[in-house]
């Protein structure tokens, strides 16, 4: 093999090399926004049960705190706010996923 098919050669393998590197690199904006999408619908989310907490307690603050209708919305506040909890917990997996993620692009 002569010189020009030795560079050819180089060429051939650098070029696939970077197709390569650029198709990951392209996997992993892809997959970072995907995980921003699901960010947002996350906080989005815990924004709506957030008011529905809002509103439940308001009607809370209406009705007699021995009755069962009270006790009723007592618990649909704490099952509204474990729910937030698990989305949060969710949202920070997310978020160190989408970290490492940013870290892959920049290494």
């Amino acid at each position: 093999m002569g010189d020009a098919g030795r560079l050819q050669a180089i060429q051939s393998d650098f070029s696939r090399a970077l197709e390569d590197k650029i198709t990951g690199m392209m996997a992993t904006v892809q997959a970072a926004r995907e995980i921003n999408r699901q960010l947002l619908e996350a906080e989005g989310e815990i924004n709506l049960l957030q008011a529905e907490i809002a509103g439940t307690e308001d009607q809370l603050a209406a009705i007699d705190n021995d009755s069962d209708e009270y006790e009723s919305g007592l618990d649909q506040v704490d099952e509204l706010q474990n729910a937030i909890r698990e989305i949060q917990g969710i949202s920070v997996e997310l978020t160190d996923t989408l970290g490492r993620l940013v870290g892959d692009l920049n290494g």
